[in-house]
This record gives C-alpha cells, sequence and structure tokens, in this order.
C-alpha cells in the first residue's frame, strides 16, 4: 500500500507568480482519455498499483507538478493490462 502524504496548507505564491499543476483533465490528454478514465485508475488500482500521490488539493480537485509527467507516463505503461488479474470465468 502507498503512503500517504500529510496534508498542510499551502504557502501563497511570490508576488507576480501564478503556480500551475496538472488536474486529472490535462492528464487525461497526455493520454488521449478522458479525465473520468484518471479518476477510475485512482480508484480502481488504489490498492494493488496507487497512482501517484497529489502535490496540491484545491478543494476537492487534486493536482501534479507537470513536471511528474515521466513518472505518470511510468505508471500508466505499468498498469495492470487487459485481461490481467480474472475477470469472469471462461465457459468449459
Amino acid at each position: 500500500m502507498a503512503d500517504r502524504r500529510t496534508e498542510v496548507d499551502g504557502q501563497p505564491s511570490s508576488t507576480g507568480e501564478t503556480l500551475r499543476y496538472a488536474d486529472m483533465v490535462e492528464i487525461g490528454t497526455w493520454f488521449d482519455l478522458d479525465h473520468r478514465v484518471v479518476a477510475t485508475w485512482r480508484k480502481r488500482y488504489a490498492d494493488s498499483h496507487p497512482f501517484p500521490e497529489p502535490d496540491v488539493m484545491t478543494g476537492r480537485t487534486p493536482g501534479w507538478a507537470r513536471s511528474r509527467r515521466p513518472e505518470i507516463e511510468a505508471w500508466e505503461h505499468g498498469r495492470p493490462g487487459r485481461g490481467v488479474g480474472g475477470g469472469r470465468p471462461r465457459k468449459r
């Protein structure tokens, strides 16, 4: 199981600076998928292949530093594929 990060209140950005993070919509575009697929990944693989923990939460919306794109892409390449883990048994 992945270790959970401790949540703390964020600090304001410097004057004239806006901090940008990738949300599930943007991550979905990296893979040419809908953001709901990313949300499903986070739930479906929470125990067996946990999605990288977000760097920031805005309300209930998670965000990841864009510099973590290679880590997230590596996670996706290591994700269990179709047919892994069972499913309905074949008829005999």
